[in-house]
């Protein structure tokens, strides 16, 4: 008897980059490795009150572990409400002479406006080097409406067909609800697709469920432990991925 055939799946190109917005392509203070904690160094230096990296960390868990809203950010009005109470449970941990709700809205009131919003070194040569490939590009994020702003605030809307924000369409990631609306939008089939975010979870496990592929990136190296994750350390370099 001849050896039986193992039946090979032919290759299935990818057509779409679908990426996450907040941590990869946007954030605040891009250039910091702590960029997100950075946003509240800054706030408070700007109350005339210098604080620590761990005291913004210890200050974030406890606003996180005592977080009321859930889901987060499926609508706007469960965004505002998430901020207010991470915004103000760090000012009232690190400010404690200043009144916490009305700084928070302050400063979230600011940061929708865009005042705060910088793109990642590494961003525009990334979607540069995407569109010249001739693959096709869009956004699925957990954020706020005012995404779309930011987007042209950076000036690359243009890059994308479609953006997928979770305060507009009502779920969020790892919901898989919301990545099937991009595929929908898309008109392709998951294995077509290309999902690049910063989130362990939300980003490259949760792609990876909906049948996608999934690329991490990690710009500081945070998970150069893990063998069985797809990672990068430039956005850029996801063209490998292609």
């Amino acid at each position: 008897m001849g050896r039986k055939r193992i039946k090979k799946s032919p290759y299935v190109p990818v057509e779409w980059v679908f990426f996450d917005a907040g941590g990869t392509l946007l954030g605040t203070n891009p250039e910091e490795e702590h960029w997100y904690e950075q946003f509240f160094i800054d706030a408070c230096r700007e109350q005339g009150v210098d604080v620590s990296l761990q005291a913004v960390h210890e200050a974030l868990h406890e606003a996180n572990v005592t977080c009321p809203v859930h889901p987060r950010c499926s609508t706007p009005e469960q965004v505002r409400h998430y901020w207010e109470h991470i915004y103000g449970t760090v000012f009232g941990k690190l400010l404690p002479h200043a009144h916490p709700l009305e700084l928070a809205r302050h400063y979230i009131d600011r940061f929708e406006r865009g005042e705060f919003v910088r793109l990642f070194p590494d961003t525009l040569d990334a979607l540069v080097a995407v569109r010249q490939s001739g693959r096709r590009a869009a956004i699925v994020s957990n954020f706020g409406e005012y995404l779309q702003h930011f987007l042209e605030r950076c000036e690359i809307a243009y890059y994308f067909e479609f953006a997928v924000i979770s305060a507009c369409v009502g779920c969020e990631k790892p919901q898989p609800e919301i990545f099937r609306q991009a595929l929908h939008l898309a008109g392709a089939r998951a294995e077509q697709v290309l999902f690049v975010g910063d989130s362990l979870e939300e980003d490259f496990f949760a792609a990876r469920r909906v049948g996608m592929r999934a690329v991490l990136v990690d710009r500081h190296n945070k998970h150069n432990h893990r063998d069985d994750i797809v990672r990068v350390r430039r956005l850029d370099e996801i063209v490998n991925y292609l």
